[in-house]
């Protein structure tokens, strides 16, 4: 993430710009898109908004004439709401094994069943798409995994959200 000297953080800010233009854009069609593209360009408006509205230009250039605008319509609004809520689901995992260390101070391999291993390892495959692309050894070696050491299958599990999520933002970063 960028930060400015102020220390504010500039994503935030760039973010709920877009957010802004969005919410503005909702219902118009390509017309009056493109009227308030030239009327951020004319009225100085910031790059990510001229941007924004340029975006929406386009994608709604690739619609039917008379398409409305709205973020169900639009992937890179569906694309941030599908990261945020693996994103919420990897820091709910985290935080649950961290807060079940903190309580015993370490957590015992006891204290997590094969079961809930890999019930735990097959959501993050689920959730990561992997599940088509894993190969039966693949799948033989979770299930050991899970056997094995379910307190390291659970924490795999967590880690492999955690860098799905990185992915996606980093995929989402060169968009």
């Amino acid at each position: 993430m960028r930060t400015t000297s102020s220390g504010t953080d500039t994503d935030d800010q760039d973010h709920f710009r877009r957010e802004t233009v969005r919410r503005r854009a909702q219902g118009m069609t390509l017309p009056q898109a493109l009227r308030a593209l030239h009327g951020a360009r004319r009225d100085g408006a910031g790059a990510v908004e001229k941007s924004e509205w340029a975006r929406i230009g386009r994608l709604l250039l690739d619609r039917p004439t008379g398409t409305r605008y709205s973020p169900r319509m639009d992937r890179r609004v569906q694309t941030e709401l599908a990261i945020a809520a693996h994103r919420r689901t990897a820091d709910a995992q985290a935080e649950r094994a961290a807060r079940a260390a903190e309580a015993d101070g370490a957590l015992g391999e006891d204290e997590v069943s094969p079961r809930q291993a890999l019930e735990a390892l097959a959501d993050a495959f689920d959730a990561a798409t992997l599940v088509g692309r894993l190969t039966p050894w693949d799948i033989d070696t979770l299930r050991a995994l899970a056997d094995d050491s379910p307190l390291t299958a659970v924490l795999l599990a967590a880690w492999l959200r955690r860098a799905y999520v990185a992915g996606l933002e980093q995929l989402w970063e060169t968009c």
